[in-house]
């Protein structure tokens, strides 16, 4: 099988970079019919299509480089793969070669990528590097809950253009790449508890995929009454621009907030 990438590199991207877009209605979708190991599907299919779009595999194999056990007795996570395809070939992203009903256990299966499967636009990039590096390096943590959080994200890190010289446009500070959501946005938006949540972002940390950064307080007035509230903590792609990002992100949170400075972390639990 021939690892290729559904849209290979550009002037943003390291020479050679492959890497996967996923559409952000995967990752930020509310429909209940989106269950959020699509976003592990898509991967896979797209790592392992070959210069045809057709993907040769087996379900085992799949649900196992998704990091689940998969065998004639976890019956229930095999249905629910199975489940995740016939969602992609009822929104005509791919088209089964090898008969639905065929498709299990260690049997060779065809799959043939359709135009519609390829996103190019309202997507987020997941490089290959980032998905072995949540894949094998993480072992604690259920890899749905993993992709679906760190994609969610990297959703809101903007992919800034670039000069035709590679370089940053003057205006660059004015779009950090950057994440400073809240607790509460995650839950809201995936569902999952504060613990998980944060649980995947010190993980995030270990495994060297993001950094992280303590923005502090800042005081607020209500009814006369002044307090401090904590800001939300800036999150960075861990590379040779996480300083700049966090400084040009903390230029902005100030601008938000209206301050011109952040204290120390106000009661801070946990």
């Amino acid at each position: 099988m021939i690892k290729i990438s559904n849209k290979k590199t550009d002037k943003n991207e390291s020479f050679g970079e492959v890497f996967t877009r996923v559409p952000n209605s995967f990752i930020r979708g509310h429909s209940k019919d989106i269950k959020k190991r699509t976003i592990l599907v898509y991967i896979y299919l797209d790592t392992y299509r070959n210069l045809n779009n057709i993907v040769n595999f087996s379900l085992y194999h799949l649900i196992r480089s998704c990091g689940y056990v998969s065998n004639e007795k976890t019956i229930s996570i095999n249905n629910d793969f199975k489940s995740i395809l016939e969602f992609l070939y009822d929104n005509q992203m791919i088209e089964f070669l090898t008969s639905f009903v065929d498709i299990k256990g260690n049997s060779l299966s065809q799959i043939k990528l359709l135009d519609n499967f390829d996103c190019v636009d309202n997507f987020t990039k997941i490089t290959l590097n980032e998905t072995d590096t949540l894949m094998s390096k993480s072992q604690n943590i259920d890899k749905t809950i993993l992709f679906s959080i760190y994609l969610y994200m990297k959703s809101f890190m903007i992919n800034r253009p670039l000069t035709s010289d590679g370089e940053e446009y003057k205006n660059a500070y004015e779009r950090p790449s950057s994440f400073f959501g809240t607790y509460n946005s995650l839950i809201n938006s995936l569902g999952y508890s504060k613990s998980t949540i944060k649980k995947c972002f010190q993980e995030f940390e270990n495994i060297g995929l993001l950094k992280k950064y303590e923005t502090g307080s800042y005081f607020v007035t209500f009814n006369g009454v002044s307090k401090k509230i904590n800001a939300p903590n800036i999150y960075v792609l861990n590379n040779d621009k996480s300083d700049q990002e966090i400084e040009w992100t903390l230029d902005k949170l100030k601008q938000l907030y209206n301050v011109d400075k952040f204290y120390k972390i106000q009661n801070k639990k946990g």
